[in-house]
C-alpha cells in the first residue's frame, strides 16, 4: 500500500511550462500534470536530472499569463515513452503557485 505523505493538497493539471536545468540556456517544453504548494509534476521527453535546480515558466494560455518558479528535481523516472520528473519548488514560489491555483479556480469549467 501506498503511503502519501504530502503535506500540502496536490491539484491536477494539464499546462505548459518552459523550463531549463542548471542555468542552462537550452530551454524544453514540457507538461505540468500536477501541482501543489510545494512541488510539481512532470511529463517531459527527455530525462532530467535528480538533483538538478530548474528555473521554470508555468503558463496558463486561458489567461495569457506566465508565472516564474525555480525548484529542484527529487525523482525521474520513465514513463511509456517520456519521463514523468517530481520538482521541489523553493519556499520562495509559495506565493506565485498559490496564484497560480487562483487563477485556476476561477476559469470556466
Amino acid at each position: 500500500l501506498f503511503e502519501d505523505r504530502r503535506i500540502f493538497e496536490r491539484f491536477k493539471i494539464n499546462l505548459p511550462l518552459v523550463c531549463s536545468e542548471n542555468q542552462s540556456a537550452d530551454t524544453a517544453e514540457v507538461s505540468a500534470f500536477d501541482i501543489c504548494a510545494q512541488g510539481l509534476g512532470l511529463i517531459a521527453e527527455s530525462e532530467l536530472t535528480p538533483g538538478a535546480e530548474m528555473n521554470m515558466r508555468l503558463r496558463i494560455p486561458a489567461l495569457n499569463k506566465e508565472f516564474p518558479a525555480h525548484g529542484t528535481v527529487i525523482w525521474t523516472k520513465k514513463y511509456y515513452t517520456r519521463f514523468r520528473a517530481g520538482i521541489r519548488l523553493d519556499p520562495s514560489c509559495v506565493m506565485g503557485i498559490s496564484t497560480v491555483l487562483r487563477m485556476l479556480h476561477s476559469l470556466p469549467a
